[in-house]
Order: C-alpha cells, then structure tokens, then sequence
C-alpha cells in the first residue's frame, strides 16, 4: 500500500506531463508563478489576521455588510413562503 504522498507525486508527475503536451512551457510557468503570488498574498493577508478562524469571521462580517438588506429580504421572502405553505396544507 502506497503513502498519500506517493499518490500525490505521482499526481503532480502527470500534472506537469499534461502541461508540457498541452502548453507551452513559457506559458504555464508565468501563470504558475502569478498564482503562486496570489496565494502568498492571500496566505500572508489571513496569517497577518489571526489564521484560519478570524478570517472567515472577518469574511463573513464583510459578506453581511455587503448583503444585509438583500439577506433581510430573503429570510422575509422564506419566512412568508413557508407560511403560506403550512397555512394551505391545513386547508
């Protein structure tokens, strides 16, 4: 029985093959490195936050400022909708 990590080498193995036949290599490797810059910026944005817990607070807080009056609306909407639905069952 293989290890997780064999399997994952083996994974990046042929990742890399399918690219080299599909890409050219310049191509890939200057999309590789623009996404390993937004990681690196996103990783060191949720570790100068406090890690994986506060950023998906702080998400989330930013997510409910954005949408509060859309997010009010449609818990109204649901609420209406599943009275209407028990008030017709009972008929």
């Amino acid at each position: 029985m293989e290890s997780t990590a064999a399997h994952l080498q083996k994974l990046g193995t042929e990742s890399e093959r399918t690219a080299d036949l599909l890409f050219d290599q310049n191509t890939v490797n200057g999309f590789v490195d623009a996404l390993n810059k937004v990681l690196t910026l996103f990783n060191d944005f949720i570790s100068g936050i406090g890690g994986g817990g506060k950023a998906f607070a702080y998400f989330g807080s930013v997510v409910v400022g954005i949408f509060n009056k859309q997010i009010a609306e449609s818990i109204l909407k649901a609420k209406r909708n599943l009275d209407l639905f028990l008030n017709t069952k009972n008929i």
